[in-house]
């Protein structure tokens, strides 16, 4: 009688083990729509947090881990190094600028500078282009057998440039009324 309970024992096993291999997988449908509105809230968490991520890291030109340092303080999130750049990426936060975008940067000072006796503020975004950043460029990278640009070339999309204001102080014979 115990080999036919062990029988029977062993029938329905093999019978329920059928049966769950036949059963539509829930769990990993259930995990696929966990798995997406987690997604979700973390896209949501990103787009919040997008405009200050912004003014740390490009307007105040902080270092990527410094940015994220400040905002895992202020708000708790944390991610992935790797994360952080693929967001920056897609945002287009970039800091760099690409060598053939300074050389025409250098031409266009250098042109305006000569012709027009002005002086030229660049920005790359919202963050100024410094002059002391021009001229390290124009040291390292100008001399190089670089291809030469000529002024006249599109100013790359993410560039503006303009001639500075003046402070009216600072120009006296805009203080004399004669």
């Amino acid at each position: 009688m115990s080999d036919n309970l062990m029988n029977e024992a062993q029938a329905v096993m093999d019978r329920d083990e059928s049966m769950l291999d036949d059963a539509p997988k829930l769990p990993a449908r259930g995990q696929e729509q966990l798995k997406s509105s987690r997604r979700i809230r973390n896209d949501e968490k990103w787009k919040s947090l997008k405009d200050e991520i912004y003014r740390i890291y490009m307007i105040e030109d902080n270092t990527l881990q410094n940015t994220m340092s400040t905002i895992f303080e202020q708000h708790g999130f944390e991610a992935s190094e790797r994360k952080w750049k693929d967001k920056l990426k897609e945002w287009n936060f970039d800091k760099n600028i690409s060598s053939r975008d300074m050389s025409i940067v250098v031409a266009k000072s250098d042109k305006r500078a000569r012709d027009n006796g002005k002086e030229t503020v660049f920005f790359h975004g919202e963050t100024q282009i410094t002059r002391q950043r021009i001229e390290q460029f124009k040291r390292r990278k100008i001399w190089k057998a670089a291809e030469p640009v000529s002024p006249g070339a599109d100013t790359p999309f993410n560039i503006t440039y303009h001639t500075p204001g003046h402070d009216i102080a600072d120009d006296p014979a805009e203080l004399s009324p004669i």
